[in-house]
């Protein structure tokens, strides 16, 4: 499916899968929405959009799917686009990385030094004690953690409000990260600027409460 098929850009960016089955494209000058193979809309600035790159995309538990641009924010619900201020009214911050939390509606990173949650339609900033940017989340919903991928600091965990980090330094194959996945047997597999590496969870939890010096990455 490129341009010619009527997708906003060849170059795509971000990708969600909707609770219709539809996948929305998120590309470097407007967003599609594809069902079943074809593009079936296409919008761009002049439709509402907050930007033109899409770098991020999220549909949380109400249906609401989230986009975020390198000029902040937008919300499609009931076929409407809304900007959506995350800061003050006029903040345009770039918006890298979005995820959905349990009793935390939506996360959202920007090119900032701070990550925002959403709760009861009002987003909290939330400090991150480095000055790297957040370009990927993983939420742990059993133990209330939301792992940070940063682009040059590292890992960060934030639980009970505290901010932890991992870095090189401390046995971490990479300092910039951009996604994190559970393969369910006790381990993170993470996408870095130096390729794909493994790590024991256990043993980030560790490290990151300083109950040991101790950290491998695995890598090839």
């Amino acid at each position: 499916i490129t341009a010619r098929n009527g997708l906003a850009d060849d170059t795509v960016l971000s990708l969600e899968l909707d609770s219709t089955g539809d996948l929305w494209v998120g590309t470097r000058n407007g967003l599609s929405r594809v069902r079943d193979g074809r593009v079936v809309a296409t919008y761009q600035q002049r439709d509402g959009l907050s930007g033109r790159e899409i770098n991020s995309l999220l549909e949380d538990s109400e249906g609401t799917l989230w986009i975020g641009t390198e000029n902040g924010l937008t919300r499609f619900d009931h076929n409407r686009l809304t900007k959506v201020p995350l800061g003050t009214a006029h903040s345009q911050e770039q918006v890298l990385a979005l995820a959905r939390g349990n009793t935390t509606r939506l996360f959202a990173s920007t090119d900032g030094p701070a990550f925002y949650a959403l709760h009861d339609n009002t987003f909290t900033p939330h400090a991150l004690g480095v000055t790297r940017s957040v370009d990927c989340f993983f939420l742990d919903h059993v133990h209330r953690t939301a792992w940070m991928g940063t682009l040059g600091a590292g890992l960060l965990r934030w639980q009970n409000g505290n901010i932890a980090r991992v870095r090189m330094k401390d046995g971490l194959y990479d300092n910039r990260i951009y996604n994190i996945l559970d393969d369910g047997r006790g381990n993170f597999w993470i996408a870095s600027s130096k390729g794909i590496f493994r790590v024991s969870r256990s043993q980030l939890d560790a490290r990151s409460e300083e109950h040991t010096s101790e950290l491998q990455s695995h890598h090839d």
